[in-house]
């Protein structure tokens, strides 16, 4: 297959084309069907009929000894966590810093005592940590300080889950291999359940060194998607630090019952540690984002069954039951609910109330257990099948001989679709065999051989990975990977490492080199073979991306703000020394913002999210933008009056002005005072930051400077509403009411972007706004454009109680046409149209009806899987056209058919797959009916047969012209001919030709002529010149900085003509010139 700094390649001669006036017209080539690899159905044996791939004999370690690691302080990364660096910059002049780790998420207190992971001494800063520390977990690292006598917080930083890895890979079959560690990895996933609010999938994954999921053979993860990545919590310790009547979290859950960590793993392994600060409050300690307030947040519930809520950045909240996530709710919408059997997941049920069920052996009939042919029953507890809504299944089958312990052999989706693992005697994973190569495999032995394969190196390493060829015994690439190396040396040093992947085979000789970050294992620059280079700039302070080279050498620049986000984009443009800088397409991006007296300003209050009891029990029911009280008070907060109490949490970024924190910071200042006043009646818990501030106020001595948290927890506002105020100053003086215009909300809404698309008659400043009547809620309601053009949008009501989800429901276009949307109910089946048949559609909450601004209604329905089983379009006169659809069990089509108004057929496809047995043929059947607007009653027939690629090698259309294709090992196409069927050859024989380097097209012939030959700009892949028929013809070009194509110059016998083009800055036309270079000479 194309390795992926290939593809971007493939479509050069098709931009410059679309791009210029005038036409360049690419040489026309027979067109056949496309068939979708593992689509091909039919009576045809199960592929479990194959039996397991036999277990190769190895020898070598199971797990890829990884490198040296470095975690750099304040809050660095470490990949291996057997015996890493610790480098604190800081203290590089220091001569010798006595030093203690702790491991916050187990609970170990980020303080000076004897509970620790491990001490030691940096020296000019930088320590070896001779100790093995636990993938995922956050560890806080303390520095003594002799001339105060005391421990001083150094930093922190996490340690890598096992499944995760940094840096690029290599591919073949899907199997992936890390060019930086050699850890290979593999992985499956499921259909994806119907819903109205997102649906739901499972998944799994193989890394051989990660820890299994329970119900999984040794390396398997299983993966859910909910809409929330997180899978379980641990609690660890209980340390009470505030008095047991005070609440924490929601239903007054006492602190001295709660945890002094919580440690929050995901279902791929990625980690989150909460420590419950001195104030009793869940604190995030690794895995955060850079300015408070807008950061998880962590609630103990209570409750027999331990309830927790972590509610996340983006409002997603996940609720864990006795460890275990239970739930999700987006936007207060219930998206997804677990099941489990002990620590066995064993159903994922969608918003729709359909759900995925998970069978392990032992629990009900596994028909895997019956495979036979080599395959060994499902150990006890082992997952076996996974069921999905309207009887279809997927099985695993196992493998036992050869191996230490069983592993999975063959994952069997519906359709017989099934994919082969191979393994060795070690443990490894190392070969696949795809869906459709199994398929043939039923009926031709030798595809059983057709494999992607991974070889290993003597210390575990995916090195070599072989593509699986296109057809028994042909040609296939192989990659091969030279590691960096990532010594103690190297790690301690700046200097980048070099990896290189080489992919050799069918004629090509391609590669990328990589130069990579020893620390942080990020690639810095790549270069392929053809001299393209590719990189990216770094910020170290940060970690983000503030600038990318491209292939193509456009440079592009990128500016975030403290959180992350994006604000500025600069590019692409090609930096030319001997043109004016330019920097191309610019585009400044503001959030939160509204307009006001034709300005762009940012809106201030708080983000509110509101339950509708007191102690915040039940689930979220709004998420609002509460305004502050005043201009002048931007943290005096009146909450409405409801029917009845009810509970709310608020969050808010303050920034103070400079000068205040430096103020604050000052030596002998004291740090921050605060007075908080608020109306009786209402209960609840102001947060500085981690900090709790009690009634009526509180000096905060050490608040880090800049943006702060603010969050206020009203556990119970009486019916009539309440009142809160706060003020602040600097510690040295009176506290004074807060500028509302410190106080943001942090939506994080993308409300307002500046372009600088400016030309002749253009507005000054043309920029897109969007808005939203309630910024708190996902669903923008207003897109304005430069030049006045608005476009309206509406939605239904959230409440999914009454079926209702928020979705949009009306569009209204600047010319004020409306296109309107319905939808069908969560659950539920309805007879689909008569002319379809008598099969009943099933509802999950898609869209039901579109009637479009012309009038047209559109309406459809739908099968268990979502997929659409007719439509009916319905004109303005009530005049019908009806579409029918019917699937494979694999998902493909079977047959699909178009009907009149009278109910007389117009046309009918059907599809016959596996023709004769034969898994790579099929048949397209075309049948035009009595109201065909063309050749009523016609039948046309064609036959396609594929490869193991499952690309079309032999097309014969209805007339029985044969058109066969082959293709190169990077699956383009090598030669298409086409021979009627009284021909004795081929009436048109087209060959293509590519470049060893990169696989770019560089020549046409057309029966053995030369139509067209195609040359690059060295070190960029960009279509320099391009000439037809033998030379007679030559187009030359060239590039505005921009990358865009700017200039044609084409030459031919009697002609010389060239087309030049004048861009903006911004990359829009502004003008096309064509000219006669030398006068035509005609005959």
């Amino acid at each position: 297959m194309k390795p992926a700094f290939v593809l971007a390649a493939a479509a050069a001669v098709a931009l410059v084309a679309s791009a210029l006036p005038g036409e360049i017209t690419a040489p026309a080539q027979a067109a056949a069907p496309t068939v979708a690899p593992g689509k091909l159905r039919g009576s045809i044996a199960g592929v479990e009929t194959l039996g397991p791939i036999a277990v190769e004999k190895a020898t070598g370690p199971l797990v890829a000894e990884l490198p040296p690691s470095v975690a750099t302080l304040p809050d660095g990364k470490v990949f291996n966590p057997q015996f890493p660096f610790l480098n604190v910059p800081d203290r590089k002049d220091d001569v010798s810093v006595d030093v203690k780790i702790f491991d916050v998420s187990i609970g170990q207190a980020s303080s000076v005592d004897n509970n620790y992971v491990w001490s030691g001494t940096l020296n000019n800063g930088w320590a070896r940590i001779t100790t093995t520390l636990t993938p995922g977990h956050g560890y806080a690292v303390f520095g003594f300080n002799p001339q105060a006598a005391s421990w001083q917080a150094l930093g922190s930083f996490a340690v890598a889950a096992s499944s995760k890895r940094s840096g690029p890979s290599a591919s073949s079959g899907g199997i992936s291999s890390s060019v930086i560690t050699g850890e290979v990895q593999w992985g499956w996933g499921s259909p994806s359940l119907p819903a109205p609010t997102d649906g739901v999938a499972v998944g799994l994954s193989w890394v051989a060194r990660q820890q299994a999921t329970p119900g999984l053979p040794a390396g398997w993860k299983l993966g859910v998607n909910n809409g929330s990545p997180w899978a379980t919590l641990t609690e660890y310790g209980v340390k009470a630090t505030r008095a047991a009547s005070e609440p924490v979290g929601c239903d007054s859950v006492a602190t001295s019952s709660a945890p002094s960590a919580v440690f929050m793993r995901g279902w791929d392994g990625t980690a989150l540690t909460f420590e419950r600060n001195e104030s009793g409050i869940y604190q995030q300690v690794t895995g955060g984002v850079a300015v408070p307030g807008f950061s998880n947040t962590l609630s103990l519930c209570g409750g027999a069954e331990r309830v927790w809520k972590f509610t996340d950045v983006d409002g997603m909240v996940t609720e864990f039951r006795n460890g275990r996530a239970v739930a999700v709710v987006a936007q207060d919408q219930p998206t997804a609910r677990m099941k489990w059997n002990g620590d066995r997941l064993v159903e994922v049920v969608a918003s729709s109330g359909r759900s995925i069920k998970l069978l392990y052996s032992g629990t009900g009939a596994c028909p895997s257990s019956a495979w036979g042919n080599g395959f060994a029953p499902p150990p006890s507890g082992m997952l076996c099948q996974i069921r999905y809504p309207g009887g279809q299944v997927t099985d695993f089958g196992y493998v036992a001989t050869g191996l230490a312990a069983p592993q999975i052999a063959l994952i069997k989706d519906p359709g017989n679709q099934g994919t082969s693992l191979g393994w060795d005697s070690v443990g490894r994973l190392v070969s696949t065999r795809a869906a459709l190569v199994n398929q043939a495999a039923t009926v031709t032995p030798g595809a059983k051989g057709v494999l992607a394969q991974v070889e290993y190196d003597a210390k575990g390493r995916g090195y070599v990975l072989k593509d699986a060829p296109a057809s028994v015994g042909g040609n296939f690439i192989t990659n091969r990977i030279t590691f960096p190396p990532i010594t103690e040396t190297t790690v301690t040093s700046s200097e980048p490492l070099q990896a290189s992947v080489t992919s050799v085979g069918g004629g090509f000789d391609m590669g990328i080199t990589y130069w990579i970050d020893g620390r942080t294992y990020e690639s810095l620059k790549s270069k392929d073979k053809a001299q393209a280079v590719s990189a990216s700039r770094i910020d170290p302070e940060t970690g983000q991306v503030v600038g990318t080279v491209d292939p193509l050498g456009r440079v592009t620049t990128y500016k975030t703000d403290a959180t992350g986000a994006l604000i500025s984009e600069k590019g692409p443009f090609i930096v030319n020394p001997s043109q004016p800088l330019r920097a191309g397409m610019e585009q400044q991006i503001s959030y939160d913002t509204t307009p006001r007296n034709g300005k762009d300003v940012a809106i201030q209050g708080f983000k509110a999210d509101v339950f509708q009891g007191p102690k915040f029990l039940g689930d979220i029911v709004e998420r609002q933008y509460w305004k502050p009280r005043s201009f002048d008070a931007g943290l005096d907060i009146v909450t409405p009056a409801k029917s009845a109490p009810y509970s709310a949490r608020l969050t808010a970024k303050w920034t103070p002005a400079k000068s205040d924190d430096d103020e604050s910071a000052r030596e002998g200042v004291g740090g921050w005072k605060f007075e908080i006043a608020n109306k009786p009646g209402l209960r609840f818990t102001v947060m500085i930051g981690p900090v709790v501030c009690p009634l009526p106020g509180c000096t905060i001595p050490n608040l880090a400077g800049g943006p702060k948290q603010i969050t206020i927890e009203m556990s119970e506002i009486p019916a009539a509403g309440g009142f809160v105020s706060i003020k602040a100053s600097p510690a040295n003086a009176t506290p004074v009411l807060v500028p509302a215009t410190q106080v943001e909300p942090g939506f994080q809404r993308a409300t307002h972007v500046e372009f600088n698309d400016t030309y002749t008659g253009s507005v000054r400043a043309p920029a897109v706004d969007v808005g939203y009547d309630n910024p708190a809620v996902e669903s923008p309601t207003t897109y304005s454009a430069p030049g006045g053009i608005k476009t309206t949008m509406a939605y239904e009501p959230s409440n999914p109680a009454a079926d209702k989800w928020g979705r949009q429901i009306s569009t209204v276009s600047p010319g004020g046409q409306v296109q309107e949307t319905t939808y069908w109910p969560s659950s539920g089946q309805i007879a689909e149209p008569s002319l379809c048949g008598t099969a009943m559609a099933e509802m999950s909450g898609q869209k039901r009806t579109v009637t479009r601004i012309d009038g047209m209604k559109i309406t459809t329905y739908y099968d268990i899987s979502g997929r659409p089983i007719a439509q009916v379009l319905t004109g303005d006169s009530g005049r019908t056209q009806t579409s029918c659809m019917e699937y494979l069990e694999d998902g493909s089509l079977r047959s699909a058919s178009v009907w009149s108004n009278s109910g007389a057929l117009i046309e009918r496809t059907t599809v016959e797959p596996a023709v004769d047995g034969d898994p790579l043929t099929l048949r397209t059947t075309v049948q035009h009916g009595p109201a065909a607007p063309v050749e009523p009653g016609v039948l046309v027939t064609t036959v396609t047969s594929v490869n193991l690629h499952g690309l079309p090698v032999r097309y014969v259309d209805e007339s029985g012209t044969t058109t066969l294709t082959t293709y190169t090992v990077l699956d383009d196409q090598a030669s298409v001919s086409m021979q009627p069927p009284n021909a004795m050859r081929p009436t048109i024989t087209s060959t293509y030709d590519y470049r060893p380097v990169d696989g770019q097209l560089t020549r046409v012939v057309v029966n053995d002529r030369v139509a067209a030959e195609i040359t690059y700009k060295y070190a960029t892949g960009r279509v320099e010149d391009i000439t037809y028929a033998a030379g007679t013809i030559a187009e030359s070009l060239t590039y505005a900085p921009s990358g865009q194509p700017s200039g044609l110059v084409t030459s031919g016998s009697n002609y010389d003509f060239r087309q030049t083009i004048d861009y903006t800055v911004f990359g829009r036309i502004r003008s096309v010139a064509t000219s006669q270079l030398s006068p035509s000479k005609f005959t």
